[in-house]
């Protein structure tokens, strides 16, 4: 999964207001959806100055997250 930095960096500086909402689209139709509460806490990401996005592992994404709420 990319996240762009601007995100990133939205994320970092509204920590406590900033959701990543993360949609799974389902092979026999529809989806499911889960809520990572401010995903960028504790270890910061580290952005190069050039750096447009960065790569996340999408599993690990998905299993820190919650069901909405």
């Amino acid at each position: 999964m990319t996240v762009t930095r601007t995100e990133i960096l939205t994320g970092l500086n509204s920590s406590r207001n900033y959701v990543l909402a993360l949609v799974e689209v389902l092979p026999e139709g529809g989806e499911r959806v889960r809520y990572l509460r401010d995903p960028f806490s504790g270890k910061s990401p580290r952005l190069h100055f050039a750096e447009t996005s960065t790569s996340f592992d999408w599993r690990r994404l998905w299993e820190a997250a919650g069901d909405p709420s």
